[in-house]
């Protein structure tokens, strides 16, 4: 793979976790929101905050205390959605702890990859295309990262082709 598609792979779930609207809300906002937030508004808002200090993950280093708060928005939003069966609550929450692990992963990617895995079918179910897209993309980052590119580029078409249709 030359660089310039290595640059695009790592750069591509960036935009991918991007929604209209919300997605464009600073940490700021999001957080004065989450003050009055009750339900699902405040899962989709925690992980809209969760995903918010989570965007340098593949630019550059996250930094601790980024990454710290993205894992607490992320498992509040996670516990919650749980206990209301939220499904596009819980696939969010999912979809930004598989980025959180593998931020923090070295060599093993097993785990982040289980993580996208169990998130893309609830968000299919729910309809978030833009996150479902986010998911494909970051399973073909995973196989990429394992060294199996046949199965990354696979990933990678279907997401690039979903997020051309949106």
């Amino acid at each position: 793979m030359n660089t310039r598609a290595v640059i695009l792979f790592l750069l591509f779930p960036l935009y991918a976790l991007s929604q209209p609207y919300y997605g464009r809300l600073s940490i700021d906002s999001l957080k004065k929101m989450l003050l009055t937030a009750k339900d699902t508004q405040k899962i989709n808002t925690l992980n809209l905050l969760a995903r918010r200090y989570l965007y340098p993950v593949r630019t550059q280093n996250i930094l601790t205390s980024a990454q710290n708060y993205a894992e607490r928005y992320t498992d509040e939003a996670l516990i919650l959605a749980q206990n209301l069966n939220y499904n596009k609550g819980i696939g969010n929450a999912l979809l930004n702890k598989g980025i959180l692990l593998v931020s923090k992963e070295k060599e093993n990617f097993t785990r982040p990859m289980a993580s996208f895995e169990a998130a893309v079918p609830l968000l299919r179910q729910t309809d978030d295309e833009y996150a479902v897209a986010a998911g494909l993309e970051n399973i073909a980052f995973c196989f990429h990262l394992l060294g199996e590119n046949k199965r990354a580029i696979l990933y990678h078409d279907s997401a690039s082709n979903l997020f051309a249709e949106l």
